[in-house]
């Protein structure tokens, strides 16, 4: 495997989505592989890695979730880069990343014959242009469980140029153990075709690390404040920047001014 992410700049993800996700895998997948302690997860995002150096929100999920699923207890790698993207439903576009794909498989699975598969596949984002072609061959031959985060699928994309590539996502969702959901938009698109009991809403996080003090004000932009704030349904960082009145300002203003207010809602973490 490509090994587990090395020196994530990323710190602890909100309260309870660990808990959560070591649950749900918990559920689904102990009665495949037998067992419910810490396990071996393989990740791999098909439309961007998480080593990606082109930032995007897909890098960016693809790395909380791997750093969520350590939270939880799990000893997770980056089982392959290989992006399976293509921005159109071209044969001759497909054809060199379906090669490398089966090389990619072949490459794993003689390392899983040396040192013993992982106990769970993980999949982030398949969808008809950014197909698995990796984990749900791999996860069969070696009984494996198959779990897949932010899937979609749409039955207009079940006709057409892209019905190849939909045929392949359906059939790993199929057998899949469990699929994540991050909206219900996502949830309801899947039940038709995947067992409702294997679809779970994981509900929104954020990294809060980078709220945990307040910035320092720097010189000449008055004062950052940054404050959490406990409430019935979750919590809420509120960033707050005053700046210092121009000495031509009215009498009627106060010393300083609220010159934005953002606030932020990490929401309710565990429903």
């Amino acid at each position: 495997m490509a090994g587990a992410l090395a020196g994530s700049p990323f710190g602890r993800t909100a309260e309870g989505v660990p808990d959560r996700l070591a649950l749900i895998l918990t559920l689904r997948c102990v009665r495949q592989i037998g067992f419910a302690a810490a396990m071996r997860i393989a990740f791999y995002a098909p439309l961007k890695a998480p080593t990606h150096p082109v930032p995007s929100g897909d890098r960016e999920m693809a790395r909380l979730l791997m750093r969520a699923l350590s939270l939880s207890g799990h000893e997770v790698e980056l089982a392959s880069d290989l992006r399976s993207y293509g921005a159109a439903p071209d044969p001759l576009l497909y054809a060199p990343i379906h090669e490398a794909a089966r090389i990619e498989a072949a490459r794993l699975a003689e390392a899983w014959r040396r040192s013993g598969p992982p106990d769970l596949w993980f999949s982030y984002h398949p969808y008809h242009k950014a197909p698995d072609l990796v984990g749900p061959g791999l996860a069969a031959a070696f009984a494996i469980p198959y779990v897949a985060a932010e899937a979609s699928y749409s039955q207009r994309r079940a006709v057409g140029a892209w019905a190849d590539n939909q045929r392949l996502v359906l059939a790993a969702l199929t057998r899949s153990a469990a699929v994540l959901c991050l909206t219900e938009r996502d949830r309801a698109g899947l039940a038709s075709v995947v067992d409702p009991e294997r679809l779970v809403l994981l509900r929104p996080f954020i990294d809060v690390a980078p709220f945990a003090a307040p910035p320092e004000p720097r010189p000449g932009e008055g004062t950052n404040a940054t404050r959490i704030v406990s409430t019935g349904t979750g919590r809420l960082a509120i960033a707050s920047q005053l700046r210092a009145s121009r000495p031509n300002d009215s009498a009627s203003r106060s010393s300083s001014e609220a010159s934005g207010l953002i606030i932020i809602s990490t929401g309710s973490p565990i429903r």
